[in-house]
């Protein structure tokens, strides 16, 4: 397979080239404040015929204009000709695997969790304190 991967900064490119691909997969941790897409439903007319979305971030009307989340007994649906696939906690179906691996990386700040010791990285990734979401882009796109 011939795999192209794009990131953040090369979205014009990733929308001028849709029809070049066969699957597309979005892990694009996407900005609930965003009001505009990657891949809007129109954009699914210039697609090859029987592609495949792979929608992993899995924000409904995110992304992928067209993405609403699925589940694992009703995986998929198609519009326009193109298979969606947009299972949320996608991961738990390789549920060992994705454990180790998660493992290793939470593994390096448990020492700092333990003691209590002020870690940056552990700082930014709070979204809940003190049982509140602090959080303003969630709290904001749940509208509390």
């Amino acid at each position: 397979a011939e795999v192209t991967m794009f990131n953040r900064s090369m979205e014009e490119n990733l929308k001028n080239t849709l029809e070049e691909f066969d699957v597309i997969v979005n892990a694009v941790l996407w900005d609930t404040s965003r009001t505009n897409h990657l891949i809007y439903k129109e954009d699914l007319t210039r697609m090859k015929r029987n592609a495949l979305i792979i929608d992993v971030s899995c924000d409904a009307n995110g992304a992928i204009e067209t993405s609403k989340p699925t589940s694992i007994q009703d995986p998929t649906y198609v519009i326009d000709g193109v298979t969606h696939y947009v299972v949320d906690h996608t991961p738990s179906l390789a549920y060992k695997y994705a454990s180790r691996e998660i493992s290793k990386v939470v593994s390096l700040f448990l020492d700092d969790l333990i003691e209590e010791k002020e870690n940056v990285v552990l700082r930014k990734a709070l979204i809940i304190e003190n049982g509140k979401i602090i959080d303003k882009r969630i709290n904001e796109f749940q509208k509390r």
